[in-house]
């Protein structure tokens, strides 16, 4: 396919040989709880059969904002697409959690005379590709209720099949086109207007309060602003409270995504008010992921391979029966993968990358970094992969062979690197003290 395979191809997680000029930020930034529950989440449905890996990336592949979701927002937001595919839970009772469920209206809220303006969309609070009745163009602006047209089935509810259809009042709204449009004088009279039919759920009543500024109204369309739940049994606070104490115990602060928060956290909660899954459960995958992370599983492995030939054959023929012969377990716990070691020599060096994900070894290494799902790391490793390890600060010989394992979900990959010369008196807790382990790159 050549550069233009990544885009229009598959999509725009298809990142492999895209010509970023992004450099790879290879500092480690620490996972916020919600993104851990998160992973943990979709780990616990995987296994208990409520989904699969490749149901999860094909989801992946069918999201409206793939480009402005984090990478746990997009996990949250596919968990949600095929729970909702697989009737786990409706998509009403997920808009009900979210506060976007709407009721049938005859009544018409505006009439002609009305101010008004057109609500942003933002697809970040979205699990699919919607389909919109309002042009793009208009929203965020302002006009004036001219007609009621009359009540009519949502559009955007009845174009999916399985979808419960509300009836919503239509209306003819009138705008100046030089309020859309900028620069519109350069081209037209400051009278001439524009007319268009929306559907009421996208209307506001125009206040000193809605303003005219896109990029600053991206949450009128998906949240009210003050909407407190009540199930019976429990109560859902108010949606901006929450979110705010939600965004206020993150850990750190580039890490904060609003959206992608409050659309895991919905999902949590549908899922343990069903009794799918509970609280206890996603805090043990929690901690059993934590645990990984922080025991050198990986230094274990390459140590035992360095002080015990015999083993790196077994290990370097089968990685899954290689580790397990050290009470370790090599296939991932949400899908049987397959664990494929290589190793580095004098003449060859082994880089490994997900270019439509992040499949990674965690079983053994835990979670990946987040240089690891970057964009940058994704789309430049199997195009530029000397450039990158020199970002890195490892320069490869142009005698030495690279070689890029681009994994694509059923195998993981880990390597061997070298040893080191001189550590041949070292005892085995000593070579695990002097490995550097880069989670996917070896030195």
């Amino acid at each position: 396919m050549g550069e233009e395979g990544w885009i229009g191809g598959l999509g725009w997680f298809d990142l492999g040989g895209m010509d970023l000029q992004e450099k790879i930020d290879t500092k480690e930034h620490p996972l916020s709880h919600w993104e851990k529950e998160t992973h943990a989440l979709l780990v616990l449905l995987a296994q208990k059969g409520l989904t699969s890996t490749d149901e999860h990336r094909r989801a992946m592949e069918s999201l409206p904002a793939y480009t402005h979701m984090s990478y746990y927002h997009r996990w949250a937001a596919c968990i949600a697409a095929v729970c909702i595919e697989r009737n786990t839970f409706t998509k009403n009772e997920l808009d009900e959690y979210l506060g976007l469920k709407l009721e049938t209206k005859l009544e018409p809220s505006f009439s002609p005379g009305s101010l008004v303006r057109i609500k942003m969309e933002d697809s970040r609070i979205r699990w699919r590709k919607p389909h919109l009745r309002v042009p793009g163009y208009i929203f965020g602006s302002s006009g004036e209720i001219i007609k009621h047209l009359g009540n009519f089935p949502n559009p955007e509810q009845a174009a999916f099949y399985t979808d419960t259809t509300t009836i919503q009042p239509l209306y003819l709204v009138q705008l100046r086109m030089n309020e859309v449009w900028k620069n519109y004088p350069v081209y037209g009279d400051s009278t001439d207007l524009l007319t268009v039919e929306v559907y009421e759920p996208w209307l506001e009543l125009q206040n000193e309060n809605s303003g005219s500024d896109l990029q600053d109204e991206k949450v009128s369309r998906d949240f009210p602003e003050h909407h407190v739940l009540d199930h019976g049994d429990h109560v859902h606070d108010d949606r901006k409270d929450t979110e705010v104490e939600s965004v206020r115990r993150e850990e750190c602060e580039e890490r904060k995504d609003e959206y992608g928060v409050v659309l895991s956290r919905a999902v949590l909660n549908l899922l343990v008010s069903k009794g799918l899954v509970n609280r206890a459960e996603v805090q043990a995958s929690i901690e059993k992921r934590d645990k990984i992370s922080g025991l050198n599983l990986g230094q274990r492995i390459v140590v035992k391979a360095w002080m015990d030939p015999e083993f790196k054959v077994r290990l370097l023929e089968d990685g899954n029966k290689g580790v397990a012969e050290l009470g370790l377990e090599g296939s991932n716990p949400n899908a049987e993968t397959k664990l494929v070691v290589v190793e580095n020599t004098d003449q060859e060096h082994h880089v490994v990358v997900c270019t439509l994900c992040s499949c990674y070894p965690s079983a053994i290494l835990g979670l990946p970094p987040a240089w690891y799902k970057s964009r940058s790391y994704r789309a430049r490793t199997v195009r530029e992969p000397r450039k990158v390890l020199f970002e890195f600060g490892l320069e490869i010989s142009p005698s030495v062979r690279i070689v890029v394992h681009d994994s694509t979900a059923d195998c993981r990959y880990l390597v061997l690197p070298v040893r080191p010369e001189g550590t041949e008196g070292l005892t085995q807790d000593e070579l695990e003290a002097v490995i550097t382990m880069l989670k996917g790159l070896s030195t």
